[in-house]
Parts: C-alpha cells; sequence; structure tokens
C-alpha cells in the first residue's frame, strides 16, 4: 500500500528541554576536592523532552508541530531557532517567570559525569494564565490544521499540568491521542487513544508484577479504568516492550542484540514518535509490527550518545521488512553511502547542525577480514557519524605494489556497505587521506593501534582545531597482506 509522509500531520504537545553537552578531556583530579577535572574542548546542544519526540517524527518526513511552555530566555530562544532548523513548526507559550529547563551534561571520553538541571517550580495559582493560553493555542492549532495524530510528552514540567481538556478536545475531534506520562497519577490522561509508560513508571502506579500473566491482568485493568480507546505500550528496556489492549490482547516483543546500556537519554522519545509514525495513517501495519519498529529505532537511539533521533536508513538496516510495509525505503531508490566528496560533506553538515560527531578513519579494506570489522566497529563508538576513506585501485596499487588491489574498487565499497558501522564512503586517489581529512574536518580520527598517533597522517590537522585522535586496539596478527600470503602459501 502506497503511503506519503507528507500528506500527514501530526502535532506533539509537552516540555521541551534544551539537552546541553559539554565534552572534554579528564586526566587529573581537583586539589580543591576529590572530584575529576574536565578540560571542556567542545559544547553542543540537541532538543530535548517533547522537542526530541518532535525531532524524531520529523525525521521520518512526517510534517510535525510542536507546542509547548516556555520561559522568556535565552534557553527558550536556542530551541526556537534549534526547531526552525529541523522544521518543526514549533508554538512557545512563554511566561516571563517561567524558566525553559535545560539538562547540562559533562561528559568525558564519550561517558557522561555529571549532569546539571536548571528548571523551575511554580505553584498551581501562577500556571492558570499560561495555561489558558496553552490551550487557546491548541484549540487553534488542532482546528485550522489538519492533524492525523497527537502525541502528549510529558516529562513533569508544567505543560501537562491539567491534559483532561487537551484529550476532551482530541477525542471530540476524533483525533488519536498518545500519551506518554509522567508522575504518580494517571488519571489525568483518562481517554487518550494509548498510554506509553516504562516499567517503572507502571509498576508505581499498579505495584510491583509477580509475572507476565499479572502484568497483563493490571495492564488491561488501568486501561479500562482510564477509558484508553486502544490500551497500553509498556517499555522494560532490554526486554523489549509489550502490548497490552483493553480486550486483553498481548504481544510481547526482544530486540535481538540490544544489551542494558548506561546511556538511555530519549529512548522513550523514540519509541512513542515510531509508534506514531506506524499509526499515523493507513500504513498496513500490526500492531506487532509497530512494536519491532519502536524497538529497532529504540535500540539504534541507545545505542548513541545522549539525544538521538535515528533516520529511517539506521532503522531500515535492522527492521527492512516493516520499513517496506510503509513502502518508505529509502533503497528502493538505490540508496548508497558511497559518495562523492561534495555530497559528503554537505551531509556531514547537517549532521553536525544536529551536534552530532563525525569519526574518520581510511584504509584499502582490500579482502576485508575480522580485524576490519573490528576497527570499524571500535571507530563507531567514539562518535555518532563514521566516515570511511577508503584508497582507490590507483592509490592502493602505488602503496602495496602489483597484483593489488585483490578487489577492485567496486567490490571492496559494497562490501563495506554491508556493515552496520559504516555510515559513509568516500574514496581518494592519492597515496594518504591528507586533504580529504582537511575537508571533512573529522571530530575523532581513528587508526588501528599498530600506528603512533603522533605519525597518524592528518592528525597535526585534526588536532589543530580541537579534534581528538586515538587508536584502537588489533585483533590479533590479522593484515590483508598476511591473509593473502597464507592463501599463496597453501596452493
Amino acid at each position: 500500500m502506497n503511503f506519503d509522509f507528507k500528506k500527514k500531520t501530526v502535532l506533539v504537545l509537552g516540555d521541551i528541554i534544551k539537552d546541553s553537552y559539554y565534552d572534554g578531556s579528564c586526566d587529573r583530579i581537583s586539589p580543591e576536592a576529590p572530584v575529576p577535572v574536565v578540560k571542556i574542548a567542545k559544547g553542543t546542544f540537541r532538543l530535548g523532552g517533547a522537542g526530541n519526540v518532535a525531532k524524531n517524527i520529523r525525521r521520518f518526513g512526517i510534517e510535525t508541530y510542536l507546542l509547548t511552555l516556555a520561559g522568556d530566555d535565552m534557553v527558550c530562544s536556542d530551541l526556537k531557532k534549534a526547531c526552525l532548523e529541523e522544521n518543526i513548526k514549533s508554538f512557545f507559550v512563554k511566561n516571563k517567570t517561567r524558566k525553559t529547563p535545560e539538562k547540562i551534561r559533562v561528559l568525558s571520553q564519550n561517558q557522561q559525569l555529571l549532569r546539571l538541571d536548571f528548571e523551575d517550580e511554580f505553584a498551581n495559582s501562577q500556571q492558570k494564565e499560561e495555561h489558558m493560553a496553552l490551550y487557546q493555542c491548541f484549540e487553534k492549532l488542532v482546528n485550522e490544521n489538519k492533524c492525523d495524530l497527537i502525541v502528549a510528552s510529558d516529562y513533569g514540567k508544567g505543560t501537562l499540568r491539567s491534559p483532561k481538556k487537551f484529550i476532551k478536545l482530541a477525542n471530540k475531534l476524533k483525533i488519536p491521542i498518545l500519551v506518554d506520562p509522567k508522575g504518580k497519577d494517571f488519571s489525568i490522561y483518562k481517554g487518550a487513544y494509548l498510554i506509553k509508560p516504562n516499567l517503572q513508571e507502571f509498576q508505581t502506579i499498579v505495584g510491583p508484577l509477580k509475572n507476565d500473566k499479572d502484568m497483563v491482568k493490571k495492564a488491561v485493568n488501568l486501561a479500562n479504568s482510564l477509558e484508553l480507546k486502544k490500551g497500553i505500550v509498556l517499555t522494560k528496556g532490554a526486554k523489549g516492550m509489550s502490548y497490552i489492549g483493553i480486550d486483553g490482547e498481548h504481544i510481547s516483543i526482544i530486540t535481538p542484540g540490544v544489551k542494558e546500556v548506561y546511556d538511555v537519554t530519549g529512548a522513550g522519545d523514540t519509541v512513542i514518535a515510531s509508534l506514531a509514525t506506524c499509526l499515523v495513517g493507513d500504513v498496513n501495519l500490526t500492531i506487532k509490527d509497530s512494536l519491532k519498529f519502536a524497538a529497532r529505532a529504540a535500540a539504534v537511539a541507545v545505542g548513541k550518545l545522549g539525544t538521538y533521533s535515528p533516520s529511517i536508513e539506521e532503522i531500515l538496516e535492522s527492521q527492512i521488512g516493516v520499513v517496506d510495509k510503509i513502502n518508505h525505503s529509502p533503497h528502493k531508490g538505490g540508496l548508497t553511502k558511497f559518495l562523492p566528496l561534495k555530497n559528503l560533506l554537505e551531509k556531514l553538515e547537517a549532521y553536525r547542525k544536529e551536534g552530532k560527531k563525525i569519526v574518520f578513519t581510511n584504509g584499502c579494506f582490500d579482502v576485508i577480514h575480522a580485524g576490519h570489522t573490528d576497527l570499524l566497529r571500535s571507530a563507531k563508538n567514539h562518535g555518532d557519524v563514521l566516515v570511511v576513506g577508503l584508497n582507490t585501485d590507483k592509490s592502493v596499487s602505488s602503496l602495496k605494489g602489483k597484483g593489488r588491489p585483490f578487489h577492485k574498487l567496486a567490490e571492496r565499497v559494497k562490501v563495506l556497505e554491508e556493515l552496520r558501522s559504516v555510515d559513509f564512503i568516500v574514496c581518494f586517489n592519492t597515496p594518504t587521506p591528507f586533504n580529504l581529512i582537511k575537508k571533512i574536518k573529522p571530530d575523532v580520527l581513528v587508526k588501528g593501534s599498530e600506528y603512533n598517533t603522533d605519525d597518524i597522517v592528518g592528525a597535526d590537522t585534526v588536532k589543530s582545531y580541537g579534534g581528538v585522535v586515538t587508536t584502537v586496539p588489533m585483533l590479533g596478527n590479522l593484515s590483508t597482506s598476511r591473509v593473502l600470503g597464507d592463501l599463496k602459501g597453501s596452493r
């Protein structure tokens, strides 16, 4: 069934948060107190909270509106600008006495060391006027724009303090409303189409769970007491997620290959956004299909550092069957990871605006073996987007001599494109990728541990603008030359 996301519109209502990240080196303890000293090298920010939900939905190509409460401050201005860059149509109901929430995370070597939260607590009397303005804006948006679905993202910051009237209007207009709940009182979400609590939030409401049978029973009771139209999606971290319908239908899925991770920032946002994507139109998806799609999207998100909005291409790699049903598969149009330098630079610029870290490594990658795949996987773990510089056939010959490469450029590209860790491939015709590195300007330059970091081509260039040069351990004594030598010797 053909489906065009551009003809659909989703309104996200909820608490927007500025997710800020400060990254640097940490190699000493403060003399003032037993705490680490982080020398900050760079700082970025991303849309968080309801902003991240909206960004996730927009990245799937759906027209997205965002409505939120905010302060009249610089944090709000930054978030407004970020929404504009993401083509999200945002509406901020401002209050000069309110502070727009911001979470600052301090990181070193891809690990979060500290989080600072900036937000205000307000009495109900102070919120009455802004909530009236919020509802009026909501009413205008849903009446003047054909919204196919509404997502309510509650982070407990005040936007959804009284969501009942919003849900009531959505039901009157027959617009499904999905809720990502918060707090100890779910009765405020009465009448929603579906709610998506995590396991901890769910048990806060219904009590400890004995087993799956007990989970289903308590979920059905809760769904019916809340008069939900569809049911409950329960996220359970590495254990996957479950759907329990108001009629007792129960589906649980476990996402293969997903392990416990330390940084789950934004995973719930990705799940609710993915469910909205699957439900926004008639794409002939079962609830099980939708759960699988959402689980794989969340798996991609938690595999990255901090708030992350996965693309349809990334989810496609592990969930191609579902994406094909949506009929939005870029591979049908001949998508390739192998790009001309000009096109690659344009894509990398867009990723940088999202605060993503660019990693670069290079090689001939002739007769790919376990050492290569381990290098690429390790390199990808140093950032968000991995670019592989690939020697052309002429370049390989000049370096390795007659008879090399063993596989031509097109064949080497095809193998690299199949590796999940590789995001983009760009070739270079010179003996070294020095000029390529100067133009790409990666945040992290990675090579195998057989190299000394000071001797790595492009190291000085990367360090000059604050980038990182690092090596990853080699896997055993593997090399293409040795593999080819062994093959010749066995003849």
